[in-house]
């Protein structure tokens, strides 16, 4: 009798490593808040995910090692395993035919994704198809690390000076955040006199534009400027501030007699000049608008009492008006006072309007030395 028996080839499993390596991070983010930046930032520096497969032949009929070539329908999904959750090549994204998978999307702070990768290989031993499953976790938290400042372009104290031309004053602030400049923050200004505050329709109130104001100096003798700013994401603020002061400098005043100096019987007139001048603008053109001049005379006797000859820098007059005295010097002066900024004038409590409009002048800040 035939007795019979079977016997088949038996391959132990494969013994395989699926992975996923990555370049360019391990996936998780953190945004500064008050900058808005990602750190890595993936829309610059992109994550790399590449597919790797390790595999040992128990048997020994395979070549153990590196079989990532070998691995086929590569596909990456977003968290859900469906055709609607596939990634595929896009303006932020890039799965290569090799199933390397460029991630160039950020993630929002405080959320997470789960990146799949499902790939397959073929055992050529027993001709059957092994697929692999690999996930990669993306995530985003919220930081904030700020160095927030505010730079007015003007010093803590800055001084007006009145004799330039320009009585305009612009001034801004700029909030940074270290040395990056804060995007649509939110400014605010705040004026006062040292004790009052300064609103809208008070000539020294300033014309503001968000960050940037221009104050009139003309009306200005001390005004404090506070900026506020305001973060638009984190609504931290920071305040920075400058005091303006009125101040004329160093400057010079001299009287020039170009006629009178030494009086002679043909001598007619006598002219007196003052001119006031600095280093750097020289002999000063009308000044008069800066400052209170008047020009005096006397005898040069004892007891002789001031005489006015005229207000203002320039004056010729008759030499009768000084009346020259053979044997006794005449003695000419000047007096030359700063003037204050622009004042709204009163009667008594009562400010003075002229066709509907505040009247303003100015005036000495210190008194006569003339007696």
């Amino acid at each position: 009798m035939l007795v019979r028996n079977t016997a088949s080839v038996v391959y132990d499993p494969l013994l395989v490593v699926f992975d996923v390596i990555m370049k360019g991070g391990n996936g998780q983010q953190m945004k500064e808040i008050s900058t808005q930046r990602f750190d890595p930032d993936f829309s610059v520096t992109p994550l790399v995910l590449e597919p790797s497969l390790q595999v040992t032949d128990p048997s020994g009929t395979l070549l153990d090692g590196d079989w990532t070539g070998s691995l086929f329908n590569i596909r990456w999904f977003l968290d859900v395993e469906d055709t609607a959750h596939r990634i595929l090549t896009d303006a932020d994204n890039t799965v290569t035919d090799d199933g390397v998978l460029t991630w160039g999307t950020n993630t929002n702070p405080g959320s997470s994704h789960t990146l799949i990768c499902l790939a397959q290989l073929i055992d050529p031993r027993r001709n059957e198809v092994l697929t692999f499953r690999k996930t990669v976790s993306v995530g985003c938290n919220a930081v904030t690390t700020s160095l927030l400042s505010l730079f007015i372009d003007a010093p803590l104290r800055c001084p007006i000076y009145p004799l330039k031309e320009t009585y305009l004053r612009p001034i801004e602030a700029t909030m940074y955040n270290g040395a990056d400049v804060v995007q649509n923050a939110t400014y605010r200004w705040i004026v006062t006199d040292e004790h009052h505050p300064v609103t809208e329709g008070d000539p020294r109130f300033p014309e503001i534009d968000g960050n940037r104001i221009v104050v009139d100096t003309r009306y200005v003798d001390k005004l404090m400027l506070q900026c506020e700013a305001v973060h638009p994401v984190t609504g931290e603020r920071v305040t920075a501030r400058t005091k303006l002061h009125r101040w004329y400098g160093q400057y010079r005043e001299r009287l020039d007699l170009p006629k009178g100096q030494a009086i002679r019987p043909e001598t007619r007139e006598v002219e007196a000049n003052v001119v006031v001048s600095t280093n750097r603008l020289g002999d000063i053109e009308h000044p008069e608008r800066f400052f209170d001049i008047v020009v005096v005379w006397r005898r040069d006797l004892s007891g002789e009492k001031w005489n006015v000859l005229g207000y203002g820098p320039h004056h010729i007059v008759p030499v009768r008006n000084v009346q020259p005295r053979y044997g006794v010097r005449t003695v000419f002066a000047a007096q030359v006072r700063e003037l204050s900024e622009l004042r709204c004038l009163r009667i008594g409590r009562n400010r003075v309007m002229i066709n509907g409009k505040l009247a303003y002048i100015r005036v000495p800040i210190i008194s006569s030395d003339i007696n």
